[in-house]
């Protein structure tokens, strides 16, 4: 008997895995004995077969059990987590998640390996001046003192970082494993609802299902299709969301059209600019000098996360305040405190 082999053999034959078997499959994972070879085979397999919804929320909850249990954290209670994959070069992950503490709400975000925003975000953050390296107390101390935490996974959960970084040598090649899919939702922090921007309506689909599954409170998974339009040299970019939601908000299926919320569309020559997050662009954009489309598009997701939250009835209510919050200077003023913090 191999039990690698058979595992292997029960993905490919589009048999679901039992919650035990996606426990010995985690249990091999992290296996110091185990190859990299066979971890990307059965990576791999599981990916081209497709997971269940059940099987990534065991494969989830295994993950965030062992940071649970190597590190104890507590819940952050009252608080949303914002986790975005990186679309097509444009990423405001970081942005939306100071706009998201600049309303009172907490938030937490995390990553390592480039799956989610994890590399840019890290870039970006370090650049604002926030301490990655900086010991576990004092990023947690990040969530009540700025009102906003984020946990690199090789601090807070090595294990699933060590396999990360396995999966995301295999992105130059084009190929491609589950935990692409998996990461959004190993969140360390365990915050009490979550907003998931991904990359395709495919995995919007089977991530609102497995957080369904996995347990969640509430939640929202939304991935952009944009339509480009205008004349040559002035091409506008106008996005449209995929929208599923899970525990409480589980009703929530469809599309929302960005001029449904008064969104202004971007050019594209914006979008190329702002997106790709580089400090200078990000300096640029606290200090007010960003087209009205970029900040929208910011103002929006962190307006997502309150209602989700439930800070507000509607995602419109919190618009219109996020928007002031970069636009007024609040946001660009909690960049600066992150600074003063991880100095003292």
């Amino acid at each position: 008997m191999n039990p690698l082999r058979d595992l292997i053999a029960t993905i490919k034959a589009g048999t679901e895995l039992a919650p035990q078997q996606v426990l010995a499959v985690t249990d091999f994972l992290i296996d110091p004995a185990a190859s990299d070879c066979d971890r990307l085979s059965i990576l791999d397999s599981w990916y081209r077969r497709g997971p269940t919804p059940g099987e990534l929320a065991e494969l989830a909850r295994s993950f965030v059990d062992l940071a649970v249990e190597s590190d104890s954290p507590q819940r952050d209670r009252g608080s949303v987590a914002f986790v975005a994959q990186p679309s097509d070069g444009f990423d405001f992950a970081t942005l939306v998640m100071l706009t998201i503490a600049s309303t009172g709400l907490k938030v937490v975000s995390y990553g390592d390996a480039g799956f989610t925003a994890g590399s840019c975000q890290q870039s970006l953050l370090a650049g604002l001046g926030y301490d990655l390296r900086a010991p576990k107390a004092r990023i947690r101390a990040g969530l009540s003192d700025l009102g906003y935490a984020y946990y690199p996974n090789r601090t807070f959960n090595p294990a699933f970082a060590r396999l990360s970084l396995l999966g995301s040598s295999l992105a130059p090649s084009g190929c491609k494993t589950i935990l692409e899919i998996l990461e959004p939702m190993v969140n360390p922090g365990a915050a009490d609802s979550i907003v998931i921007r991904c990359r395709s309506p495919q995995t919007t689909d089977l991530l609102s299902d497995a957080l369904q599954s996995a347990g969640w409170n509430s939640g929202l998974v939304l991935s952009s299709v944009a339509s480009s339009f205008g004349s040559p040299g002035q091409h506008m970019s106008q996005a449209c969301d995929h929208v599923r939601g899970f525990g409480r908000l589980r009703a929530i299926c469809g599309c929302w059209e960005a001029f449904e919320f008064g969104i202004n569309p971007s050019r594209l020559a914006d979008l190329s600019r702002y997106g790709v997050v580089k400090l200078s662009s990000a300096k640029s954009l606290l200090a007010g000098g960003a087209p009205d489309g970029i900040v929208d598009l910011i103002a929006l997701d962190a307006a997502v996360a309150m209602w989700v939250a439930g800070r507000t009835a509607a995602v419109s209510d919190g618009l219109l305040f996020c928007r002031e919050l970069l636009l007024g200077g609040e946001v660009a003023r909690l960049a600066d405190r992150t600074r003063d913090f991880f100095s003292q």
